[in-house]
C-alpha cells in the first residue's frame, strides 16, 4: 500500500510564514515529504526565519549524514 503524497504549494505557505514563531513537522515521516526540503530552504532564506522555531519529530529511519548536512 503506497498513499499518495499531498503537493505543497511552498510558495503560499512561505506567505503564511511572516508571523509564525512555531512550525512542527511530525507525523509518518516529514523528510519523505518531497517538498519537505524545498520549504526548509525558503525558510531559512526568508528574512522572518531567525523568529521560527522548528521542531522535526521523526522515526530515524532515514536518517543519515546527508540530512542531518542538509538541515545544517
Amino acid at each position: 500500500y503506497r498513499r499518495e503524497v499531498e503537493p505543497w504549494n511552498v510558495s503560499e505557505l512561505l506567505g503564511f510564514c511572516r508571523n509564525l514563531t512555531s512550525a512542527i513537522f511530525s507525523g509518518g515521516e516529514p523528510f519523505l515529504h518531497p517538498e519537505f526540503f524545498d520549504l526548509m530552504e525558503g525558510l531559512a532564506k526568508s528574512d522572518y526565519s531567525k523568529n521560527i522555531d522548528v521542531q522535526i519529530t521523526t522515526n530515524g529511519t532515514i536518517f543519515r549524514r546527508s540530512l542531518m548536512e542538509a538541515l545544517s
